[in-house]
């Protein structure tokens, strides 16, 4: 919904269940570039992904050579206490 002003926008970007490892491990392969996620969402309440999850991402992207990227537009800059989450 706040993409729609953006357009065109690229192609070929799946977006995941948070905090879901079965459906991230069955989304990332080795046609996987990149992985964007949020370390704390910030939309609707305060959401912390599970270290777990973080973990698990950083293990596929790892294994599959895509880079991980935490998005910490919410997060950064101190806004919970520490400089990133």
């Amino acid at each position: 919904k706040y993409s729609s002003d953006y357009a065109p926008l690229p192609q070929g970007i799946t977006h995941l269940p948070y905090n879901d490892i079965e459906a991230v491990t069955a989304a990332i392969s080795s046609r996987t570039c990149a992985v964007i996620v949020e370390p704390i969402i910030g939309e609707g309440g305060v959401i912390p992904a599970d270290p777990a999850f973080l973990q698990a991402l950083r293990t596929l992207c790892n294994r599959h050579h895509a880079t991980l990227i935490f998005d910490e537009v919410q997060t950064g800059a101190g806004r919970t206490g520490h400089l990133y989450a």
